[in-house]
């Protein structure tokens, strides 16, 4: 059995140190993936994320996706969260768990203009793709 690309690239990620980027400058307002990697990845996130997507609240300083309470959610946000992490490195992302049964949230923030227009316009794009996917409010 041979890996997909989507792993072998998740394993690289996997094994990088926690300080160290994947390619270049981390602090670039561009998306590093190939096409193929791109599809990949709206792939997943319709088989992984949008099942579980209540909602996504935009803010001054970036956005924050509300996702349903359950196990596989919270996987799939802090996968995630943690594949954005490697490519978006001027985002910060905090995913959290209250205490009860209040969802799962992912908060990803920028202090930079550029990658907040960045990130909203690549958002606005994926959404566009997904029938079912919550809009933007």
């Amino acid at each position: 059995m041979t890996n997909s690309p989507e792993t072998d690239s998740d394993e690289r990620l996997d094994k990088l140190p926690l300080d160290e980027s994947i390619d270049g400058d981390s602090t670039a307002i561009t998306c590093a993936l190939t096409p193929d990697q791109t599809e990949q990845r709206m792939a997943w996130v319709k088989e992984s994320l949008l099942p579980h997507l209540e909602s996504i609240q935009e803010h001054e300083d970036g956005f924050t996706f509300v996702f349903d309470r359950s196990p596989e959610a919270y996987a799939a946000v802090a996968k995630a969260s943690w594949k954005e992490s490697h490519c978006c490195a001027w985002a910060t992302s905090d995913v959290e768990l209250p205490m009860g049964d209040d969802s799962v949230k992912w908060h990803a923030r920028s202090d930079r203009r550029d990658g907040l227009e960045f990130f909203s316009d690549a958002l606005q794009e994926t959404l566009q793709n997904f029938e079912n996917a919550p809009s933007l409010r």
